[in-house]
């Protein structure tokens, strides 16, 4: 058992991941419900809560898969640099799982240096 994210693809790498404080979580979450109660998408492109999810499978101790590099229309690929995760790999929350950079074209060299550098990664 494993969880995956599309960070990449949703906000980016470019970002704080570390862990939201529990308000941020409950006031995105309700206004995600909101946006889905009035009709609207219900595709989860909160970053406080995708961070969030990025936590819950640390805590749980699960493998954490994340999409790198070329992928949907929608994606800033400048964003999704696997490099831009250092200080992300380099918490101690995100030692303790192994992390797994999927496809990462075209950023193969980054990626092979973070699985270098990280044990875990």
């Amino acid at each position: 058992m494993g969880a995956k994210s599309v960070l990449a693809y949703r906000a980016g790498f470019r970002h704080d991941l570390t862990r939201p404080a529990d308000r941020e979580v409950a006031e995105s979450a309700k206004l995600w419900r909101q946006r889905i109660d009035s009709g609207g998408a219900a595709r989860l492109d909160d970053l406080t809560l995708i961070r969030f999810g990025l936590h819950c499978a640390i805590s749980l101790g699960l493998p954490l898969q994340l999409h790198v590099g070329f992928g949907d229309r929608e994606l800033d690929l400048d964003q999704a640099n696997p490099l831009l995760l250092l200080d992300f790999l380099r918490s101690v929350e995100a030692s303790k799982v192994p992390v797994l950079l999927l496809h990462c074209y075209p950023f193969e060299r980054e990626a092979g240096y973070l699985a270098q550098a990280f044990d875990n990664a």
